[in-house]
């Protein structure tokens, strides 16, 4: 709805002034606040409807991120998250919750949004992407950060500990005992 809202503007800004000038009549000021009037009331409302309903999805999907109403908070908040989700996975090394976490978000980032928003989101000039690159590296960090130790990595380094300190214990009774 957004992005038709912007087709239908700027088609308006080329051709309204000759449809002013052949339909205004006497009244062509009035008739001029009057478009110009429904055209803004129109793109704020399909803007607001745009920014709620994704929103809404967002929630609905378990990604809490802050309030957004235009292009630019929604990227900061969509930044926000994913700076947030670095910064959490930093103090876990074996537990996955920050990798859950990550891989919902890459999932809507890589199909939901660039599959299914990508072509809505051109259209209505939604991301720059320079923004959307800048989205994919943070991604990539979270997803170094978050990836948890394999357990079978900890049992193994676990059993060369036992075994590096009974061999010293070993080596300390032998020569305690010459």
């Amino acid at each position: 709805m957004y992005a038709l809202q912007q087709h239908f503007e700027g088609v308006w800004n080329k051709v309204g002034d000759d449809l002013i000038t052949v339909y205004g009549g006497e009244n062509k000021n009035e008739f001029t606040r009057a478009i110009d009037g429904a055209i803004r009331d129109w793109k704020i409302s399909a803007s607001q409807r745009m920014w709620t309903s994704i929103d809404h999805y967002l929630d609905n999907s378990n990604f809490d991120l802050q309030a957004f109403d235009s292009k630019e908070s929604f990227y900061s908040s969509l930044q926000a998250f994913i700076d947030n989700g670095i910064t959490s996975s930093e103090d876990e090394v074996i537990t996955s919750d920050g990798f859950s976490q990550y891989e919902e978000m890459a999932e809507f980032w890589n199909s939901t949004f660039k599959n299914d928003w990508l072509a809505a989101s051109a259209r209505s000039r939604l991301m720059k992407e320079g923004e959307m690159n800048i989205i994919d590296a943070a991604l990539t960090q979270w997803e170094q950060e978050a990836r948890p130790i394999h357990p079978m990595l900890i049992a193994i380094f676990s059993i060369m500990i036992i075994s590096l300190t009974g061999f010293i214990l070993i080596m300390v009774r032998s020569n305690s005992m010459k």
